[in-house]
């Protein structure tokens, strides 16, 4: 799924401080050692992404992050498949990655 709503709980602080993708930001957000933060920001409206860091390096998916993942799945949706159901049940009572990365 291209669409990423790839939020991690810590990069929620650093989107405030960014600016258009590939722009250099004065005072930029710093990342501490040892931590690995990514992002992308879509606007929807516009259809294009406005902000991103490290858009194609793979990531844990942070739990917070699969509840949107569902709700976006299922608002965009008429129905659901079992198979899909199954895979959402999964995401979501046991956080499997695999699972999130499906949709």
């Amino acid at each position: 799924m291209m669409r990423f709503l790839a939020l991690l709980a810590t990069s929620l602080p650093l989107l405030a401080a960014t600016g258009p993708a590939g722009a250099a930001v004065p005072g930029a957000p710093h990342v501490p050692a040892g931590i690995i933060a990514g992002y992308v920001v879509f606007d929807r409206q516009a259809g294009e992404i406005t902000s991103h860091r490290d858009a194609h390096r793979r990531f844990r998916s942070a739990s917070v992050v699969k509840i949107l993942i569902a709700v976006d799945f299922l608002e965009t949706r008429k129905s659901v498949s079992r198979s899909d159901l199954a895979l959402l049940r999964v995401m979501l009572r046991v956080s499997d990655d695999d699972a999130a990365t499906s949709f």
